[in-house]
């Protein structure tokens, strides 16, 4: 099945729309936030993993996720079914 372009550009807009709110903590902080697609809309399920770590999470019902004893500078991979994966950067 082949996506419309708006919907494999999507997570670009999600990525724009996670709202997070990085919490220092000595050398970690921690990563909250709702991951939404074009229309605001919720994705839930859509997972967050940290690379080069075992550390990850999926959103709940309503998008929401928290991610701890992140370091900065850590590249998180954002992916949901019929989305193309975008990696952002948790900046502190």
């Amino acid at each position: 099945m082949v996506f419309p372009k708006i919907l494999r550009n999507a997570l670009m807009l999600l990525v724009v729309s996670i709202m997070g709110i990085g919490i220092a903590n000595a050398q970690t902080g921690t990563l909250k936030g709702t991951v939404v697609d074009q229309n605001s809309d919720p994705l839930a399920g859509a997972t967050l993993t940290v690379k080069g770590t075992s550390k990850g999470t999926a959103c709940d019902v309503d998008g929401n996720f928290t991610l701890t004893g992140l370091k900065r500078d850590a590249k998180i991979l954002v992916s949901y079914v019929g989305y193309e994966p975008t990696t952002v950067t948790y900046t502190g």
